[in-house]
């Protein structure tokens, strides 16, 4: 639904899993692994540079000015997920 109207286009499959693991099995601490990427947008472009993980020809999508906004939203919206569970600590590892 908010792909539809692009609401929810900020949240990445790691915001989801985390909401889904608050939702589902109120847990009062999650510790995620493979995080490391999202915590600055630089990191991120430093990441996805490596061939292996795309197909040749969506190499050149990998740096789009869209996927590079996503990234240095990532962590504005992981903050605001934390503000609305604020009783479960979530921890980057």
């Amino acid at each position: 639904m908010g792909e539809r109207n692009k609401s929810f286009k900020s949240l990445t499959t790691g915001h989801w899993a985390i909401v889904y693991a608050l939702q589902f099995f109120r847990p009062v601490h999650i510790k995620c692994w493979g995080f490391d990427a999202h915590l600055d947008y630089k990191t991120k472009c430093d990441t996805l540079s490596f061939e292996y993980a795309y197909k040749p020809g969506e190499l050149s999508k990998k740096f789009s000015e869209e996927h590079l906004l996503l990234a240095k939203s990532w962590p504005i919206t992981f903050s605001f997920i934390q503000s609305v569970y604020p009783n479960c600590k979530i921890e980057i590892a």
